[in-house]
């Protein structure tokens, strides 16, 4: 498939390594570049689109028992991954301040590809932590 190597990119075990060592900074300093280029036109719409992300945030964690059960009430009833949907509509809201459809196409492009391998990855911890009934 031609997104093959895309996908080992996101999988490839030194990028993850080095990604979590330097997630921290990095996101600072994105987060001070997005303010710095901040476009106040987009600050109401990027807040309601972040918040929105936010409250699914919260409605999974009061749904969720973690490694314990499997979570079918609550928005993991009406979509399989609402953590990520979630967090997805957080960094949107944060990404539309700058008032660049072709940073929020690339912003959107990328979360694709983390997210999709992500739940690869969890979905086979998840099968082994839960048995029968994440199978079923």
């Amino acid at each position: 498939m031609i997104l093959d190597p895309v996908h080992a990119f996101f999988n490839n075990p030194a990028f993850r390594k080095l990604w979590v060592r330097l997630r921290v900074p990095l996101v600072l300093a994105i987060a001070v570049a997005v303010l710095w280029c901040a476009d106040p036109r987009w600050l109401l719409p990027g807040f309601l689109v972040s918040m929105t992300g936010e409250l699914i945030q919260l409605w999974c964690f009061a749904s969720l028992d973690k490694n314990r059960d499997l979570a079918c009430n609550g928005p993991y009833a009406l979509v399989r991954n609402p953590m990520y949907l979630g967090r997805f509509f957080i960094v949107l809201g944060f990404v539309m301040l700058i008032g660049n459809a072709w940073l929020t196409l690339a912003y959107v492009i990328l979360y694709y590809f983390y997210m999709v391998n992500r739940v690869k990855r969890e979905e086979a911890h998840l099968r082994t932590v839960l048995g029968a009934p994440y199978l079923d």
